[in-house]
């Protein structure tokens, strides 16, 4: 066994875990071994499975897999673990080596790296240079001085994140595995670069701060906030030392989160054997405000500071403002806003680098959502006096468009129910309304008095009755009070009813109305388009007389261009200017400016244009918001620019 080399260790890991037979191609594909080298190591593979009463069996065109009794394997599987390093894969020992170089007062050798890998000196040159160039990207150097060795250089902070970081990549899916337990509440964790750490007192300081906050992190947060504070442990140990200004330490220790922070540490000081000074607390407190959370069932949620809860507010009365959209400020997203924004200030003025390697691809898919994250990020620039960097925006973006998304979700038809028996009566009738037609939402019960005295919400889409009734404008079913099979499907049918209703209204008086369709006019500049637009909305009865001059102000104040692959542009007026819901929508030969939602400073040249009229009821701005999104499809937006008629502009729209 001595003799044997880590890569076939390697080799023979892998395979012991596998169920099913791999190929040659893919095993070289998962341990980066090179094809030669792995047929050269055949005879020695072979060699160490017999010697444990095993063999390798390879069958062309299906591949290789190790065959014996579980009980042979269980004890190969236990040998090989024992050799620790050595059967370690590639990219963990590139790991490995970068948590070394990290963590280690004394860097190894080139040479004592190569004995604790079991990889030749080559490999193991190229592994340090992998790792100093990922160190550089963290702001961390890694030098050699001739008779001294290795050494780096970089701040504080970014030496104990690179750590967490490359620890969490080391471990990869046991990672996972690791934050479970540790979630579950077993501390034990071995950490061989973090042996001596208190984990259960900084469990303890976990869930302290969890129940405070009436957050729970989530698993692999938990775990890495648990790995940041027994690094932070042994390196203050060590003498290495966070070191911020102390405008910065203001700024942090000024989160509401951060005294929660502060006690909790206090709270396991002596367990620690570790006095934490205000630049330790502030690097852990903003870490812990960084980190992803889920409101805790039963504890409510988290508030941020009313300054931060103003803010977001006003992103989503913005996003109303631009989309003709209603979302509600008491919405949850709106308060995690909120929260999330406060955190992020924080971080910004002590000049903490964002990261969000979605960005680009949330921006392509999400360009409505960005634009109005851009607008909102000049407010909260000016409010703050600081610079959002693009990577934040993205997040604001990540808000404003669940919010949106949610606003999309089915509604629940409104049912009132009238049922004069009796209140056990009424009550078997409203759970079994409830269990077997979950797509109503019953928002009223009550004799025939109530329907009487005109007491039923006028807001109702259905009235479901155990009594005829009369003189009702609002679409109504009579049932049985035991709720009948036949009840059922007259339900059924009116709710379908109603939905077709809708949809031929769109049909006939909305999006799709072909005296609302321009396709390939010719104009000279937004003004002239929004005219045109809102104009046709008017004469046709959808929209008052100031509507054009409405929608004109307006699109000084929230410009409309969205850049999307083909631009687009939403001008419209206030809910106050419209009659009843409409949409017109143009075409254009060549383009036409207009400012820029995101960056009103900014220009873009516009191909499609629609105009909403929107009655600022709920239904209106979904039905917008899903429009405009599909005009940010280039491929149908390409289409759209092809027609020549309005009746082929409604034969895509209508697809």
């Amino acid at each position: 066994m001595p003799k044997i080399k880590g890569r076939h260790i390697q080799v023979i890991s892998y395979l012991l875990e596998q169920k099913y037979p791999v190929s040659a191609s893919e095993i070289l594909k998962q341990l980066d071994i090179n094809v030669n080298t792995f047929r050269k190591d055949i005879a020695e593979i072979e060699g160490l499975l017999e010697e444990n009463n095993l063999s390798l069996v390879n069958k062309p065109k299906i591949g290789l897999k190790i065959v014996g009794s579980p009980e042979n394997m269980e004890d190969l599987r236990k040998k090989l673990t024992s050799l620790g390093t050595r059967t370690l894969p590639r990219k963990k020992k590139t790991w490995y080596i970068a948590g070394v170089v990290l963590l280690s007062e004394r860097i190894p050798t080139i040479e004592d790296l190569c004995e604790i890998l079991d990889i030749s000196r080559p490999t193991v040159v190229e592994c340090i240079k992998e790792v100093s160039n990922w160190l550089s990207d963290r702001g961390i150097l890694l030098l050699s001085r001739p008779g001294f060795g290795y050494f780096i250089e970089g701040k504080e902070e970014n030496i104990r994140d690179a750590f967490v970081e490359a620890f969490e990549n080391y471990l990869d899916v046991e990672f996972q595995k690791m934050a479970r337990a540790f979630s579950e509440g077993d501390f034990k964790l071995k950490l061989s670069a973090l042996e001596h750490a208190d984990w259960g007192a900084i469990g303890k300081l976990i869930e302290d701060v969890q129940a405070r906050i009436g957050k729970r992190f989530t698993e692999e947060d938990a775990l890495a906030l648990a790995i940041t504070v027994a690094v932070s442990v042994r390196r203050i140990k060590e003498g290495h030392a966070i070191t911020f200004e102390s405008k910065e330490v203001r700024a942090v220790l000024a989160n509401p989160i951060s005294p929660i922070i502060e006690s909790g540490i206090s709270a396991v000081n002596d367990q620690l054997q570790v006095e934490f000074a205000d630049s330790e607390i502030a690097y852990l407190a903003l870490r812990f405000v960084s980190s992803r959370t889920q409101t805790i069932e039963g504890t409510g949620k988290f508030i941020a500071a009313p300054r931060f809860q103003q803010i977001a507010e006003e992103i989503a009365q913005l996003t109303n403002e631009l989309l003709g959209s209603t979302i509600n400020k008491e919405d949850e997203f709106i308060s995690m806003l909120a929260y999330h924004l406060e955190s992020t200030i924080t971080k910004i003025n002590i000049g903490v680098k964002m990261e969000n390697p979605a960005l680009e691809e949330f921006k392509k898919e999400y360009p409505i959502a960005y634009a109005v994250a851009e607008r909102a990020s000049r407010r909260i620039e000016d409010s703050f006096h600081l610079k959002i960097p693009d990577e934040e925006k993205g997040y604001i973006a990540m808000y404003v468009a669940v919010s949106l998304e949610k606003m999309r979700q089915p509604r629940k038809k409104k049912v009132a129910v009238i049922c004069p028996m009796g209140i056990v009566t009424s009550k078997l009738l409203y759970y079994e309304l409830m269990n077997e037609i979950p797509e109503i939402e019953i928002v009223q019960t009550g004799p025939i008095k109530e329907l009487e005295e005109g007491r039923i919400e006028q807001t109702v889409d259905l009235i479901i009755s155990t009594v005829p009734v009369y003189n009702i404008n609002i679409p109504h079913v009579v049932v049985s009070p035991m709720l009948q099979q036949e009840d059922k499907k007259r339900i059924r049918e009116m709710l379908k009813t109603e939905r077709e209703n809708l949809t031929s209204d769109i049909a006939e008086e909305g999006v799709f109305k072909k005296s609302l369709i321009f396709p390939q006019i010719s104009a000279n500049s937004s003004k002239e388009v929004i005219e045109l637009l809102e104009g046709a909305l008017v004469s046709q009865g959808f929209a008052k007389k100031g509507a054009v001059r409405g929608a004109l102000l307006r699109e000084e104040e929230y410009p409309t261009g969205i850049n999307t692959d083909i631009p687009i542009a939403i001008p419209h007026g206030g809910p106050e200017l419209t009659i009843k819901k409409g949409f017109a929508i143009a075409t254009l030969t060549d383009p036409v400016k207009f400012r820029e939602m995101g960056d009103p400073d900014k220009v873009l040249d516009v191909r499609i244009v629609i105009v909403p009229a929107l009655t600022g009821k709920g239904d209106d701005g979904n039905e917008f918001y899903e429009l405009i999104r599909r005009l940010g499809d280039s491929k149908l937006a390409r289409a759209l620019l092809q027609c020549s008629s309005p009746q082929a502009v409604e034969r895509i729209l209508k697809q």
